[in-house]
């Protein structure tokens, strides 16, 4: 089990990086240490008008810690998960941001409730995650891309820890 000071300190980290100006950014980092035989981490974010979102991963050979937040001013949620538990905070609105957010650059990010998934699979699509409306029932979360400027992100109000793998596709995407 992770100590509650490192997972303060991961929450603390993950939010720390959220306060930087707008940009889509993932990175990734791989080490081998005296101490284990390698750790993984991964931390995404971007903004979209005034919503932002980030995915935070610590992998290590018998543990993964991951935070996943998707806000908006007064919608939205934050979820830590440690292994198989997790625990998310929605905000006071609801956890949902339906809509369509722009970034700057025009490219348009559609935010819709999971419940619509197989409608979007119907759709002609240039990219579909998961690629199989079975893989979307098992993921819990979907992601599109309609066009070269915009993205729909379906999301299951009852699987929010699950959005990590939509969000980070929908960085390699960009």
């Amino acid at each position: 089990m992770i100590s509650k000071g490192l997972r303060t300190g991961i929450l603390l980290c993950g939010l720390l990086l959220l306060e930087s100006p707008a940009y889509a950014n993932c990175f990734e980092f791989k080490t081998l240490g005296t101490n284990d035989t390698g750790t993984f981490f991964l931390g995404c974010e971007s903004q979209f008008s005034g919503l932002s979102y980030a995915v935070n991963e610590v992998i290590r050979e018998d543990s993964r810690h991951s935070f996943v937040k998707l806000v908006t001013r007064n919608k939205g949620y934050m979820c830590f998960i440690e292994d198989g538990d997790s625990e998310c905070k929605q905000q006071p609105f609801g956890p949902f941001l339906l809509g369509v957010y722009k970034s700057n650059s025009g490219t348009e990010l559609e935010l819709t409730s999971f419940d619509s998934y197989k409608s979007w699979y119907a759709k002609q699509a240039m990219k579909r995650f998961p690629r199989s409306v079975g893989g979307a029932e098992s993921t819990g979360c979907f992601l599109v891309q309609s066009s070269d400027e915009r993205f729909v992100l379906g999301l299951d109000s009852n699987r929010l820890p699950e959005t990590r793998s939509c969000i980070i596709r929908l960085e390699e995407w960009k």
